[in-house]
């Protein structure tokens, strides 16, 4: 479950942004880009000797490891199964990381899973690293999932 609240705010450059957290309802969006900016500059060394920050709002963090060898960072969100704000929340993300990284080129990547009963994602190739944002209904968890994360270049 979710800890805090879940409120919408306005920012210049974002439209509506949805915000988790306690007390300054706001400040969790005006920080995404420079978290991930900085995860992006990680990842650019395949995250090599650093220790990187969770993004502000998230149930957890993990680093991560792709078959390819490239080592990655993923944080996640939950919501009550199929709830709305989970999809708001997603789309508000995808628009962020898109202000973010004006120059990244964007692709979907829904592509079949046989784990969630529903799966979306986006995924956007900036500086060397590739930022990623998903969706995942789980109804035997009776969550909707919301990961976000930056993966490195494999080393070689």
């Amino acid at each position: 479950m979710v800890t805090g609240t879940f409120r919408f705010c306005r920012f210049a450059g974002f439209g509506l942004v949805a915000v988790l957290g306690l007390g300054a309802p706001c400040a969790g969006a005006r920080d995404l880009c420079p978290q991930l900016s900085e995860l992006v500059e990680q990842a650019q060394s395949n995250f090599f000797e650093v220790d990187p920050k969770g993004l502000k709002g998230a149930r957890a963090c993990q680093m991560t490891r792709s078959l390819s060898g490239a080592n990655g960072f993923v944080c996640s969100w939950a919501f009550p199964f199929r709830d709305a704000e989970a999809r708001d929340f997603f789309e508000v993300s995808q628009s962020q990381i898109s202000t973010c990284f004006p120059n990244a080129l964007e692709t979907v990547e829904d592509e079949g899973v046989n784990h969630p009963d529903s799966y979306t994602q986006r995924r956007y190739v900036s500086d060397g690293a590739v930022v990623r944002v998903s969706l995942k209904d789980k109804s035997a968890l009776e969550e909707t999932l919301v990961f976000m994360g930056v993966e490195g270049v494999p080393p070689g």
